[in-house]
């Protein structure tokens, strides 16, 4: 059992002390801040548009031209994206949507859109030490006055890996990490390695802190650990890129975040903490893309409204979307999950103190105080909270086996989760609540093979006297295949006597009228079986009965072309308690005849069509369908010019 540091040092926040602790033990009083809603929050800002150009147009030796060119209609170049990788412009007040319409409308633009906004998640309450950090617990130790069963078990995973040779992009309001002009180091932070990070709020190289979230975090993941000071943190030897992309309010430009994803993985990052969100952007996505492509595990969180829909980036496929738990393992009240929610991590919940201390239940690291010389130890709840719980796990396993690539890293970190809710996946907390002991077991070491991650994205179609299945490609380089798995209400019994290589099966041994539950798994090369995947139910009906009442009609279908080539669907979930999928429908006109396009059932509420031509434009529509094969009527139509 790990045993908690006595504190050294003088907590420098100003609040009452409680008595009843004891001198030694003395805890300042915490006050409970709200949480950022970015519901609440202006969404975009109206004078920025980021332009994309085509892959032909040379933008380096373009910006002196464009700004002499655009100067005259009151526009001006007010930034580029790192690297190059998109250009920002500042238009005239109330003239937004004009340069945007206008912009797409030319051949070498790939996309305009607006310069969205990002930002933190999560939010304070007050002060101190490992006994109190329950979220990162082995199973079974004791947090002041209750046995903590829902942590992450980072002490077990530490006689293993300490996340040692895993660089963390920490892309936040910045992090307390050096003594530099009027910013100090955080005292909790001295032993922890970092590298050289950037700031794009400020265009400089010193990417300080001047809010306190992004320091708070950063501790969750690398806190100084076994220096008889504080508190801990989940993957303590890992090296710190400290990337600034939020200001002093906790907010800032899409533009800045994107540029500071894509710093981050030109600069080594093995994995990107993304305490963050708001709407959806074609910049955003595009820089979550690159990232994974170049290496990096990108973990987002999923938001705070304690909505049942995703925020963005982590809803984005490449980002693993983390939602939040508290003290009993179960869903934080704020925390937002539905449709693309990955992985559950410890958030908090300073309105409950189910371990007795006296305290709100949120999660404890040290971050500045009252100015940014001064520093205390903090109790924060939120989703900004839960997700470097699974960058630090992230970060364990890359420690673990360094040879895992982020694919890889990935499969373990979702199936190796300690189950919540309903059995396998589920869209309250994803595939469980992270185990970092359990994934660095997982991870091997020395090169070795781990067992091929979980298939995800299972469907159940029921017809007359069968049920038809699919689920996503596994894409394991070393897949074998796939089993199926069936239940009526119990225990659940394979149906494949041999691994099928098909992502799609057709149970044709079922009975009208009874309820089936299927859940699959991957088996690679060496035979080792992966979890399993959430599960997917079906009723198949004979044409003489059943249900025959078609589900609601989907809402808020939007369409964009995110990049060359490519258009993208959006919609909201549907919702039903027994919805099966979706059906995507296409046509070349408004009034055209509209034909379906997705093989499978669609599973989330989005859909890119890459079947596309360029300078076409495209109509499409959407439907639900539940699992007794009844379809919805078609949304009204979107429509989607692809560049």
């Amino acid at each position: 059992m790990h045993h908690a540091p006595a504190l050294s040092l003088s907590l420098l926040a100003a609040a009452t002390l409680s008595a009843a602790l004891g001198a030694q033990d003395a805890l300042p009083s915490i006050e409970v801040k709200p949480m950022r809603d970015v519901t609440q929050l202006p969404a975009q800002s109206s004078t920025r548009v980021i332009v994309k150009f085509e892959a032909h147009v040379d933008t380096a030796p373009l910006a002196g031209d464009l700004a002499e060119l655009l100067a005259p209609l009151g526009v001006r170049l007010a930034d580029r994206g790192y690297a190059g990788a998109f250009e920002v412009l500042e238009v005239p007040a109330n003239s937004q949507a004009l340069f945007i319409d206008w912009l797409n409308r030319q051949d070498a633009v790939a996309y305009a859109e607006p310069d969205g906004m990002a930002y933190a998640f999560g939010n304070p309450p007050n002060d101190t030490y490992f006994a109190y950090q329950w979220h990162l617990m082995d199973h079974g130790m004791t947090s002041v006055n209750a046995v903590s069963n829902f942590g992450v078990q980072a002490p077990e995973a530490w006689s293993t890996a300490n996340g040692s040779g895993a660089v963390v992009a920490v892309v936040d309001t910045g992090v307390a990490y050096e003594n530099f002009g009027g910013f100090a180091q955080a005292p909790d932070l001295a032993n922890t390695s970092f590298t050289p990070g950037y700031d794009f709020v400020n265009n400089d190289t010193h990417a300080n802190d001047d809010e306190g979230h992004g320091t708070h975090v950063t501790g969750t993941i690398a806190q100084s650990t076994n220096n008889n000071l504080g508190t801990a943190g989940v993957a303590y030897g890992a090296t710190i890129m400290p990337v600034k992309v939020l200001d002093s309010s906790g907010s800032g430009a899409i533009s800045w975040v994107a540029s500071g994803i894509i710093y981050a993985a030109d600069n080594g990052a093995d994995v990107i903490n993304l305490s963050l969100g708001g709407g959806a952007s074609t910049t955003l996505q595009s820089a979550v893309d690159y990232a994974w492509s170049q290496g990096a595990v990108v973990v987002a969180a999923t938001g705070n409204s304690g909505a049942s829909s995703i925020s963005y980036p982590a809803r984005y496929t490449n980002a693993i979307a983390v939602g939040a738990t508290d003290f009993a393992g179960n869903r934080s009240y704020y925390s937002q999950y539905g449709t693309g929610i990955d992985v559950t991590a410890p958030g908090g919940d300073v309105t409950a103190d189910l371990n007795g201390d006296g305290y709100g239940d949120g999660v404890l690291q040290q971050t500045i105080g009252t100015s940014v010389t001064s520093f205390g130890y903090y109790f924060y709840q939120g989703t900004s909270m839960a997700t470097p719980h699974a960058a630090g796990v992230a970060a364990l396993i890359k420690s673990a086996n360094p040879s895992l690539n982020n694919a890889q890293i990935r499969s373990i970190l979702e199936s190796t989760c300690v189950d919540r809710g309903a059995a396998g996946y589920d869209t309250t907390y994803g595939y469980g609540i992270v185990d970092a002991a359990a994934a660095v077991a997982a991870a091997g070491g020395g090169g070795g093979d781990p067992a091929p991650g979980a298939p995800t994205g299972l469907g159940a179609t029921a017809g007359d006297g069968t049920v038809s299945l699919d689920w996503n490609d596994n894409s394991e380089s070393d897949l074998d295949g796939y089993h199926v798995y069936r239940s009526t209400g119990g225990g659940y019994t394979r149906l494949t006597s041999s691994p099928i290589s098909a992502s799609a099966y057709t149970d044709n041994a079922v009975t009208n009228g009874t309820t089936y539950t299927y859940v699959v798994t991957a088996i690679d090369n060496a035979g080792q079986e992966s979890a399993q995947s959430g599960s997917a139910s079906a009723s198949p009906q004979g044409s003489g009965g059943g249900d025959t009442t078609p589900p609601a009609t989907p809402t808020g279908l939007t369409g964009s072309n995110s990049t060359r080539g490519v258009a993208s669907l959006d919609w909201s979930d549907n919702s039903e308690s027994d919805l099966a999928g979706y059906n995507v429908y296409r046509a070349t006109s408004r009034n055209g005849t509209y034909s379906q396009i997705n093989g499978g059932l669609v599973t989330s509420s989005d859909y890119v069509d890459s079947n596309v031509s360029r300078r076409v434009r495209y109509y499409y529509k959407v439907t639900a369908v539940d699992t007794s094969g009844n379809e919805s009527g078609q949304t009204g139509w979107v429509s989607v010019r692809v560049r």
